[in-house]
C-alpha cells in the first residue's frame, strides 16, 4: 500500500497528478502550523 501526503498548490504541476495516479491512497494535507521560527519563510531569502 502507498500512501502519498502533499500540501496543495495554487497551480499543481504535472508531477503533481502523476504522484496521485501512482498512490493507493493520496492526503492533502492542508492544516498546517506555520511559525515563524521554523527557518523557512517561503520568500527565498
Amino acid at each position: 500500500m502507498t500512501i502519498a501526503i502533499m500540501q496543495p498548490y495554487f497551480l499543481p504541476y504535472i508531477g503533481y497528478f502523476q504522484l496521485m495516479n501512482a498512490a493507493d491512497s493520496f492526503v492533502l494535507y492542508d492544516n498546517i502550523k506555520y511559525t515563524k521560527k521554523a527557518g523557512s519563510t517561503g520568500t527565498g531569502c
